[in-house]
């Protein structure tokens, strides 16, 4: 992507999707797996296409579970 062009979600997705996750800094978002900041979170390729083809109430859960493997390698406490 050239440098100053916006990144459309839709764009970060389909790259995500591709196996390449990248930050979208226009919006401050990381991939749904957040492994564009933590590389080795990197959903498998069938995981991603099961997201890319999920409907909303699906893809809430699936990020759910990416948040979930993100704080299992930290110490920290979730409170509800």
């Amino acid at each position: 992507m050239a440098k100053g062009k916006r990144m459309s979600v839709d764009e970060q997705l389909k790259r995500w999707v591709d196996g390449e996750s990248v930050h979208n800094s226009t919006r401050d978002e990381c991939t749904p797996d957040f492994s564009c900041c933590k590389p080795q979170l990197l959903a498998p390729k069938e995981i991603r296409m099961k997201f890319l083809n999920a409907n909303q109430a699906e893809r809430s859960a699936m990020l759910a579970g990416f948040l979930g493997v993100l704080l299992r390698g930290h110490s920290c406490e979730v409170v509800s």
